[in-house]
């Protein structure tokens, strides 16, 4: 396939090769040239390093998902039919190298929320089947059954026997598992289930092998008749106990999906004749006349589903070269010749893949010293353990408030049990449509699995109530209080969100939060006062399920609850509370002397003080009332206030659920700044300054936080106070060491919200706001001198840039209709164009007195001593050049900036000599886009200036 138009001329080898892959797929002419022309805009904005063919595969995808074609009968099929597993082959593109470039390709592109999510539905699914066939499904099969001598016989022999081998009924099997697992998008992203659904598939082939008297596939070391079980008449043998005892399953639960999902299934599919057996028991699949038949209905009817769905082809661990098209770094070839840093290359894919998995919870900072060391367990093992556990602890309570917590109900009020039991009917409506809906045009899922989630969940909601108000009783006699907390539905529909929570994430579902949040529309702010309550009470949860929770604590208070119309800002009248510092809400005790030094301080989370009673902290609230956490923010603490000064000063000046949250929230950022900190080899000093610049800018720059992250405004913390203090620290640097922290997500400084616009502007807002670009470039050359380009009092720039050219906006502008949407960029743009507009007045209190002098009074140009970082503030974005490191190019677009701004006098164009620059996405695992400054640059440097001089004294002595 070939497309008409110009290309230029370093486009022409990559578009040969563009036009021969979309020509291999077939692919339609719309989605190959919107995919091309996507490629074309993000390469003038971007870098994009590596094999261009690969991005244009990224492109592809994206195009295809998004293309919509007319069918028959005037329908509209979403796709182009073209499955992920497919693409990359053609284009010799690894299935984890994929993902992690088009994570990067989503940032680029700015593409919506919703297409991330069908990228993480995508990867959840690889996460699941590949622990599965790993861990699960390749041993047990092994121990079950062993290769025969027929596996070893060259196929054309066996072509007349029709006698299945081992190897064809091992991915029979699979196959026939991954076809019922798509039929159920639930099971397919739920790890619990789709476990348990192999064991149900694996007990079928062995039942299948059983009656045939296929014992040449048996293995001999195993006795059979003790595995083997009689069920029912429909079932003659099962290993179900025996898999379920051995490889940690639920037999219970493994007994319910094969009678209410596969004999379902399986009795659909031999009414229709796709499959030949025996009907009521199942068996026959593997006979002589029989599993050719069979084997290919599976094979094409999966191949029909893949294809629909546009997934990838889960097939892929069965072939010979699996892991080359997964790009595991199990077994690199050694006939290649791989270097070691090849090899160390593919395994930090592999591990960036998993080591942020949703199915193994990272240990939060905030728990790291307190947790004690885990099992070592696979992530199918630690979810059916939590589901065992679960199950355990509510063995004897029921869908139904107990005796104890009726006669609860009827002293606080006669109607209240009324109240709670229709509250609980809307929830379980809403609940069971929500779990069940239709995502695509696939089967829905059954209900038997919402039942099951929502039986536990409201089990968990009344014996967790009941312990809550007993608890209460205990601390505070009268009833007033508790009637209070019963009537407040806030309360009821929050706790009982976080005990389905337990219950969905216990399973390893996809639906975890905010899913439960957002099915009962409840505030991100109101469900985190419910957590600590939950762990405080309920000691019997899992280990995994405590930090699970303590996770979406930590996501509410560093960015959820900071979102536009938080009940956090709509309080007051004004739409914004006066934040407090971190003196008044810290408990004077454990101040220290120091209001400024949080970070220096270690302080237990009371999530792990649950898992280590010896532990203790200041944030301990075991005192603090529950009705108060549902009280009005402002006005309980406005009042709480007003009696702690008065009254009692060993206390917090600031208490309530306000003070709470806040507390917590400068508890959570002191640690991730310390472990910052202590990366970059920050000494204390440094680190009490980026903490006072820090808590300013929450406190009186609120602007700064709303949509936006903690951790954005502590990493732009710390580079304004590295700079101002001439510490030569860069914002790659200060992103590496943000990376390794466990909550650590790399759109957070590749996508930051730089201006939020809503309704419509005219014209000329928008022009003005496309003109307020930088002025004066900053020039530096590394080499003995720095030069730079800048005016004195605007000095806090970023010059140690993630990239080097203007920071393309995500943006969408429809001058004509005046309608804009959110300007989103990188973390350094917003750093230059946001944050340090805000803060520049409160950070040139930290800087010292200024070293630079001006080389020319017709030029803005000053030099620096070299050795010292570039001067500390600067207006925008440098344009640095390193001997033996930079191209050439930058050195004439230097050249060609301070030209321009000679002859034009017009600094504001001094840098547009490098507006069609490309610029890097920040990436975790690319080099460093930065020109370093090594030892071995020093020496060219002096080199360099020694050859000058031998130079300039030839010529004298010529002269003479």
């Amino acid at each position: 396939m070939t497309f008409h138009g110009k290309n230029p001329p370093d486009d022409r080898p990559i578009r040969s090769e563009y036009d021969e892959l979309c020509l291999s797929l077939n692919m339609d002419k719309d989605t190959a040239q919107t995919a091309w022309q996507r490629y074309q805009d993000i390469k003038l904005k971007f870098t994009l390093e590596g094999n261009h063919l690969h991005w244009l595969t990224c492109a592809l995808f994206v195009a295809g998902k998004q293309s919509r074609l007319p069918t028959v009968g005037e329908g509209i099929q979403v796709g182009n039919c073209i499955s992920l597993s497919r693409l990359i082959k053609a284009a010799n593109l690894s299935l984890i190298e994929f993902f992690n470039k088009i994570d990067k390709w989503i940032d680029m592109a700015c593409l919506d929320e919703d297409f991330r999510g069908q990228i993480n539905v995508i990867e959840r699914n690889f996460e699941v089947v590949s622990v599965i066939y790993k861990n699960k499904f390749e041993p047990i099969f092994q121990h079950l059954f062993q290769s025969n001598v027929n596996d070893s016989v060259p196929r054309r022999k066996l072509r007349h026997s029709k006698i299945c081998t081992y190897q064809q009924v091992f991915s029979y099997c699979w196959s026939l598992y991954l076809l019922i697992k798509g039929k159920y998008p639930d099971i397919r992203t739920d790890l619990v289930n789709s476990y348990h659904l192999l064991l149900c598939c694996i007990d079928l082939i062995y039942a299948n092998i059983v009656v045939a008297n296929r014992r040449d596939l048996l293995n001999p070391q195993l006795e059979s008749d003790a595995l083997v079980e009689s069920e029912s008449n429909s079932s003659p043998v099962s290993v179900i106990e025996y898999l379920c005892k051995r490889y940690e399953g639920i037999s219970i639960e493994v007994k319910a999906i094969k009678q209410h999902l596969l004999w379902l299934y399986l009795e659909n599919l031999f009414d229709k004749n796709h499959l030949r057996g025996n009907k009521k028991t199942f068996c026959g699949l593997l006979d002589q006349g029989n599993f050719d038949y069979n084997n290919k209905f599976v094979s094409n009817s999966y191949d029909e589903f893949v294809l629909s769905s546009g997934d990838f082809d889960e097939r892929i661990f069965l072939g010979s070269n699996a892991y080359l098209d997964i790009g595991t770094p199990a077994k690199l070839p050694k006939a290649a010749h791989t270097t070691a840093e090849a090899r160390q290359n593919v395994t930090r894919n592999l591990q960036d893949r998993f080591q942020n998995s949703t199915m193994i919870p990272q240990t939060p900072l905030t728990g790291r010293n307190f947790l004690n060391q885990k099992e070592e367990r696979t992530p199918v093992s630690s979810a059916t353990l939590s589901v065992g556990r679960l199950q355990a602890l509510l063995a004897k309570w029921t869908v139904s408030p107990s005796n104890k917590l009726l006669a609860i109900f009827g002293d606080c009020s006669n109607d209240l049990l009324d109240i709670i039991q229709s509250r609980i009917n809307e929830l379980k409506e809403t609940f069971y449509d929500s779990y069940t809906k239709i995502d695509d045009e696939r089967s829905k899922s059954p209900i038997d699995f919402a039942e099951n989630r929502w039986n536990l969940g409201i089990k968990l909601y009344y014996k967790t109530l009941e312990s809550i108000i007993l608890a209460e009783k205990r601390r505070n006699k009268t009833s007033g209080e508790l009637k209070i907390l019963l009537e407040k539905d806030v309360f009821h529909r929050s706790l009982l969100a976080c005990c389905l929570e337990i219950t969905i994430f216990s399973y390893g579902s996809q639906k975890t939060f905010p899913w439960i949040v957002q099915v009962f529309g409840l505030s991100h702010y109101y469900f985190y006062k419910v957590i600590e309550i939950v762990i405080r009470t309920e000691h019997g949860l899992p280990r995994e399920v405590v930090k699970h929770l303590n996770y979406i604590e930590e996501s509410i208070l560093d960015h959820l609850a900071w979102v536009s119309g938080s009940p956090l800002f709509t309080a007051s009248d004004n739409g914004l509370i006066a934040i407090p510092s971190y003196e008044e809400v810290c408990i004077p005790s454990n101040e220290e002397g120091h209001s400024n030094k949080p970070a220096i301080t270690n302080i237990v989370h009371p999530q792990m003080r649950r898992l280590n009673p010896a532990l203790a902290g200041p944030i301990e609230s075991k005192g603090f009332p529950v009705a108060e956490r549902y009280s009005s923010p402002m006005k309980k603490s406005i009042e709480a206030r007003s009696i702690t000064d008065a009254k009692d000063t060993s206390k917090p000046k600031r208490t309530g659920s306000l003070g709470l949250f806040f507390r917590k929230f400068y508890y959570l950022a002191s640690v991730r700044l310390k472990d910052l900190c202590r990366s970059l080899h920050l000494g204390e000093d440094l680190t009490s300054k980026i903490w006072t610049c820090f808590e300013y800018s929450v406190m009186h720059c609120h602007e700064l936080i709303i949509d936006r992250h903690l951790d954005q405004l502590l990493m732009c913390a710390i580079y304004v106070i590295c700079k101002v203090s001439r510490k030569n620290t860069k914002f790659l640097e200060i992103k590496d060491c943000y990376n390794r922290q466990p909550q650590a997500k790399k759109h957070l400084y590749r996508n930051v919200l730089v201006r939020k616009r809503k309704g419509k502007s005219d014209n000329k807002s928008v022009e003005s706001s496309r003109n307020s670009s930088p002025v004066s470039p900053p020039i530096i050359i590394s080499g003995s001198t720095t030069i730079y380009q800048e005016q004195n009092e605007t000095a806090m720039r970023s010059s140690s840039t993630l990239s080097q050219t203007p920071t393309p906006s995500c943006s969408d502008v429809d001058v004509e209709n005046g309608e804009l949407e959110d300007v989103r960029g990188d973390l350094v743009q917003f750093y230059n164009e946001v944050y340090l507009d805000a803060m520049k007045e409160f950070v040139l209190r930290f800087l010292p007195e200024n070293g630079n002098s001006q080389v020319s009074g017709r030029h803005s140009v000053f030099v620096s001593i070299f050795g010292c970082d570039s001067p500390p503030l600067s207006p925008k974005p440098k344009m640095l050049y390193s001997f033996q490191e930079s191209p050439d190019t930058i050195l004439k677009d230097i050249n060609d900036a301070v030209k321009q701004s000679e002859r034009t006098g017009d600094k504001s164009k001094a840098f547009t000599a490098r507006g069609r620059a490309k610029r890097a996405i920040l990436q975790n695992d690319e080099p460093d886009i930065l020109p370093k400054r090594s030892r071995q640059s020093e020496v060219l440097t002096k080199r360099l200036s020694n050859l000058t001089s031998d130079k300039e004294k030839v010529k004298r002595s010529q002269g003479e």
